[in-house]
């Protein structure tokens, strides 16, 4: 089975690491393989316009997973893209399935607590030193 994976104006030939991440899946026996789609926006200066428009191609899009570019300006995205109902929430998952479970003991207590929005957890946060989540 192939995901879409949404991202957000990613710069670059992103092959190497797609090549990659399909090949650690297959290695790992889990059954699916990701398509990237590159979401390419131009950025005018206003970047309520900026995230209304990832958002709305996002809406549009069928992804099975969504770059969540963290906070652009004042903007949350994470935020807007749950409040406008385009993340699934993933406690359930992570609290009773084995993946889940491995992935919350992959980070500690804190990070878990900061991803909750309003009580809830719709996304993953990347193990880099900017916020972006995959959700």
């Amino acid at each position: 089975m192939t995901l879409t994976w949404a991202l957000f104006n990613m710069k670059g030939d992103q092959q190497v690491y797609l090549d990659a991440l399909n090949v650690a899946l297959k290695e790992k026996d889990i059954p699916y393989q990701i398509r990237f789609v590159n979401i390419s926006l131009s950025f005018e200066g206003d970047y309520k316009a900026y995230v209304d428009a990832y958002l709305e191609e996002v809406e549009k899009g069928d992804f099975d997973i969504i770059t969540c570019p963290g906070t652009q300006n004042c903007y949350d995205t994470y935020g807007m893209m749950a409040d406008r109902g385009l993340l699934v929430p993933l406690d359930d998952f992570i609290e009773n399935e084995e993946t889940g479970r491995q992935l919350k003991e992959a980070y500690p207590a804190p990070v878990w607590d900061a991803v909750k929005y309003r009580g809830v957890t719709y996304g993953i946060p990347t193990p880099i030193t900017d916020l972006k989540y995959y959700a």
